[in-house]
C-alpha cells in the first residue's frame, strides 16, 4: 500500500468510524447549542463516550504493529476490558428513557461502519509491519548462523 493510499483510506475511515456519527449526534441533539452556562447533558456524555471508543479501536489497530512489551499489554487490556465496561456502565444508566434516539444513533453508527471497515488501512499497516519485522528478524538469524552472507559482506 502506497503512503499516499494509506492516508487516503486512514482519513476515510476516521470520517465515517468517527467523525460523520460524532456529527449526527451534534446535529440530532443540539448538542453544542448556546445555554446560559457550560453543560453536558446525556448525550453530550454519549458523544465523548463514542470518541473514547472510536479512538480506543484506533489505538488497539495501531498496538497492534508494536512489538510486545508489559505496556503494549496494559494498554491492549484497558483497550479491550475496561474502556467497554465503563461506557456500557455509564451507557445503561443514561439510557433508561432514550430508546428510540439510541435506535436511529445506532442505525446511523451500522451504517458508517459499513462504509469504514473495508477502508481501514491500518490492519493492512500492521500486518505489513509484522511481516517486515519477522524477515528482518529470520534475516539476521540467518546471518548470525552463516548460513547467507551479511550486507556489509556483499558490498
Amino acid at each position: 500500500m502506497s503512503k499516499k493510499e494509506f492516508w487516503l483510506r486512514l482519513i476515510l475511515y476516521i470520517l465515517f468510524g468517527g467523525l460523520i456519527p460524532f456529527i449526527f449526534l451534534v446535529w440530532r441533539f443540539n448538542l453544542f447549542g448556546k445555554v446560559s452556562s457550560i453543560s453536558i447533558g446525556g448525550w453530550g456524555i454519549v458523544a465523548i463516550i463514542f470518541i473514547a471508543i472510536f479512538f480506543a479501536k484506533l489505538f488497539k489497530a495501531v498496538r497492534e504493529g508494536l512489538p510486545y512489551s508489559i505496556w503494549t499489554q496494559i494498554l491492549d487490556g484497558i483497550v479491550k476490558v475496561i474502556i467497554p465496561l465503563v461506557a456500557v456502565a455509564i451507557s445503561v444508566y443514561l439510557f433508561k428513557d432514550l430508546m428510540m434516539q439510541i435506535f436511529q444513533f445506532l442505525m446511523v453508527v451500522i451504517i458508517c461502519e459499513l462504509i469504514a471497515i473495508p477502508v481501514n488501512p491500518i490492519p493492512k499497516w500492521a500486518n505489513s509491519n509484522k511481516i517486515e519485522q519477522e524477515n528482518n528478524s529470520t534475516k539476521k538469524l540467518l546471518e548470525s548462523l552463516g548460513i547467507i552472507k551479511k550486507e556489509e559482506e556483499k558490498k
